[in-house]
C-alpha cells in the first residue's frame, strides 16, 4: 500500500485528493510536459509523468537536488530514502516514485499542484521552520523557525515555490557598528539565484519585530514576478468593497437593481442592472439565506462581448447566460431573437419583463466556496438554507414575512432558545412586540438602505436608525427598549413618505388610502376604516411591520407604472 497526491484529470482540469491504493501502469499513464520543482528548482528528468493519476518523479534526479542518497531495491521494488521505504516502480530504465512519499521522507513542507503547467511544487525548508504569516501581497507566506527570530532568516513562500530569504537587522544595531556573521540561509537546500536584493527601512517595525530596523530580502524571482503575488486577492476585496453597499436587496433595489430570477440551486436570487453591463465591475448579483436572512453572497459578470476581459488577474470570461427572455414571476425562456419572445410565459402565465442577449463572464463569491471563489455554483449554500420551527405557510402573514426576510428587513432567530416554549430552534417569533430601536432599524433597511450600512456607528447597536430618525424628523422617544404601536408606525412611515412630520390622524388616513391597513373589525365583521378602528395605541408586532412593508413596496411601485 502506498500514499500519495491522486490527480483527477476531467473536464474541470486537474486537482489534487489524498489517496491510497497499490500501483499499477497502464495504458493511460501519461509523461506530457510533467514537471517537477523543488524550491523553485526543477527536477531536472525526462523521466518525471502521471502513473495511476498519481505524480512520479525520477528518485535520483530529486534525491541529487537535496544531496540525499537512497537505496534501490530492485527485488522489492522500493527505495530507502531517510530510513523511510516507498513504493517505486522502473520504466525506460528509470527509478520513480511519488512525489509526496518523497517529499514526506525528506520533511518537505508543502506538495502543491499546478494543473495550469501540469507542475508539482514541493518545498523544503531547514528544520525547523514553520509558517508565521498567511500569503502577503507582493511576498507570499513567511515561513521561519521561531529560534532564529528576530534576525532570521525568514523564508518567502507562494504556491510552493521559493521567493525569497530575509533578515531584519535593528537600526540601533547598524549604528553601533554591531557585526553578523554566518546568518543561516538554506543549509544546504536547493534555491534559486538570488535575482535581487531590496532593502527596506521601517521606522516603526511591524509585527514580529517592533523596534525600527531593516528587512533586507534577497529575491529568487524578479521584481515584476513577486509584485504580483496576491494582486488576485486585492483586486477580489477592492470588488467586494465596492458592493459592499449592496449587502442588502433593498440597497441593490433603490440604485437600479432588478430581480432576474428566483431562488436558483447553488446559486441564489439574481439581481441584475441593466445600466451597468459592462466588464469593471460585475452587473449581476447573487443574494441566498446566510443565518436566517438574505445576504449578498456572489457577484457576476454578464456582457454580451465574447472578447471581453476579466478585470482580474489570471481569470477569464465564458458564457455565463445564454440569450433569454424573462418574465415577472421570476421563469426564464431560453430565445434567442427578441422578437420570438412571447409576451406571456406559455408555462405559467407571467407577463413578459425584459430579453438579454447570451452573456459572457463569471462569477466572484463572497462566501466561502469548496470549489473556489470564481466557480459557477456554490455548494456551500446547501448548508445555508433555514427552515423556520414557527412558520406555518397558511397564516395572513406568512408570504410577507419571508419576503421581509428574503429584504433582509428582517432577521429570523437561528438555533436560540424560544422565550415561550423553551426549546432551541430556528424561530420567527411573529407575535413578538417590537421596540422602538427595532422598529427604526426595520423601517430605515427598507427606506434607506444604503445609508444604513455607511453612516459611521458608535457603540450602541441602534445609533445608526437614532441618528436617521433625528435627520429625517421621524418621531422617537430615544429610548431603545420602548416599546412602539401601530400609531408609531403609521406616523413614521407617513413622515418619510411625505419628506415632513404629520400628524397621526393623517398617518391614519394615509394607512388606509394607500391599502396598507385596513384596520380592525368590528362586531359585526365589517372594517369601518376609522381612526379608533385602527388600533393606534395597540403594540406593532413583527408580523404587522412585515405586512405594512410589503403593502407599501407594492405600493410604491404600482404608483410608478
Amino acid at each position: 500500500m502506498k500514499n500519495g497526491w491522486k490527480v483527477a484529470i476531467g473536464s474541470a482540469g486537474i486537482s489534487l485528493a489524498l489517496m491510497a491504493g497499490p500501483i499499477t501502469i497502464s495504458a493511460s499513464d501519461s509523461n506530457e510536459n510533467v514537471h517537477v520543482n523543488l524550491n523553485g528548482i526543477e527536477v531536472n528528468s525526462n523521466a518525471n509523468q502521471i502513473i495511476d493519476d498519481i505524480v512520479f518523479t525520477d528518485v535520483k534526479a530529486y534525491t541529487t537536488l537535496l544531496s540525499e542518497s537512497y537505496q534501490w531495491d530492485p527485488d522489492q521494488k522500493t527505495v530507502t530514502v531517510r530510513g523511510k521505504n516507498i513504493e517505486a516502480v522502473v520504466k525506460d530504465d528509470v527509478v520513480l516514485a511519488s512525489v509526496q512519499e518523497l517529499a514526506n521522507a525528506t520533511g518537505a513542507e508543502k506538495v502543491i499542484w499546478d494543473e495550469d503547467n501540469l507542475t508539482t511544487n514541493v518545498l523544503d525548508l531547514p528544520e525547523g521552520a514553520v509558517q508565521i504569516t498567511p500569503s502577503v501581497p507582493g511576498m507570499g507566506e513567511h515561513w521561519a523557525n521561531p529560534n532564529n527570530m528576530p534576525v532570521g532568516p525568514i523564508y518567502g513562500v507562494n504556491n510552493g515555490k521559493l521567493i525569497f530569504i530575509e533578515q531584519m537587522l535593528k537600526q540601533e544595531d547598524f549604528a553601533s557598528g554591531k557585526s553578523f556573521e554566518n546568518i543561516p540561509g538554506m543549509q544546504g537546500l536547493p534555491s534559486l539565484s538570488v535575482d535581487h536584493t531590496d532593502i527596506e527601512f521601517q521606522p516603526n517595525g511591524h509585527e514580529g519585530l517592533e523596534d525600527a530596523h531593516y528587512d533586507l530580502h534577497n529575491y529568487f524571482v524578479s521584481h515584476e514576478e513577486h509584485q504580483n503575488i496576491g494582486k488576485q486577492f486585492l483586486q477580489m476585496e477592492e470588488i467586494k468593497q465596492e458592493l459592499k453597499k449592496y449587502n442588502t436587496v433593498r440597497s441593490a433595489e433603490a440604485a437600479g437593481y432588478v430581480k432576474l430570477t428566483d431562488f436558483v440551486p447553488q446559486m441564489g436570487y439574481h439581481y441584475m442592472n441593466p445600466n451597468a453591463v459592462g466588464t469593471d465591475m460585475p452587473n449581476t448579483l447573487l443574494y441566498a439565506p446566510v443565518n436566517g436572512r438574505l445576504t449578498l453572497v456572489a457577484a457576476e459578470w454578464g456582457t454580451p462581448d465574447p472578447e471581453a476581459k476579466s478585470p482580474i488577474d489570471d481569470t477569464s470570461f465564458g458564457l455565463v447566460h445564454k440569450a433569454s427572455a424573462h418574465y415577472t414571476d421570476g421563469t426564464e425562456l431560453e430565445i434567442a431573437d427578441p422578437n420570438d419572445a412571447p409576451r406571456t410565459n406559455p408555462e405559467t402565465g407571467a407577463s413578459f419583463e425584459e430579453w438579454h442577449p447570451a452573456l459572457y463572464g463569471m462569477h466572484l463569491w463572497f462566501i466561502d466556496n469548496p470549489d473556489g471563489p470564481f466557480a459557477d455554483m456554490n455548494s456551500a449554500l446547501e448548508s445555508t438554507m433555514l427552515t423556520y420551527d414557527d412558520f406555518k405557510a397558511n397564516q395572513n402573514w406568512s408570504d410577507d414575512m419571508l419576503w421581509a426576510i428574503q429584504q433582509g428587513l428582517i432577521k429570523g432567530y437561528v438555533n436560540q432558545k424560544n422565550p415561550n416554549t423553551g426549546q432551541t430552534g430556528n424561530w420567527l417569533n411573529p407575535n413578538e412586540n417590537l421596540t422602538e430601536a427595532q422598529m427604526l432599524s426595520v423601517l430605515f433597511s427598507y427606506t434607506n438602505p444604503a445609508e444604513l450600512l455607511t453612516t459611521e456607528a458608535d457603540d450602541f447597536w441602534a445609533s445608526v436608525p437614532y441618528q436617521l430618525a433625528t435627520k429625517y424628523e421621524v418621531q422617537n422617544t430615544g429610548t431603545a427598549s420602548a416599546p412602539v404601536t401601530r400609531g408609531d408606525f403609521a406616523q413614521a412611515l407617513a413622515t418619510l413618505h411625505f419628506g415632513k412630520q404629520v400628524s397621526l390622524d393623517k398617518a391614519v388616513s394615509f394607512m388606509y388610502q394607500s391599502d396598507l391597513s385596513n384596520g380592525y373589525a368590528d362586531d359585526d365583521g365589517n372594517y369601518p376604516k376609522t381612526f379608533a378602528s385602527f388600533g393606534v395605541d395597540n403594540t406593532l408586532k413583527r408580523n404587522q411591520i412585515a405586512t405594512f412593508l410589503k403593502r407599501y413596496d407594492d405600493f410604491v411601485k404600482n404608483a410608478q407604472k
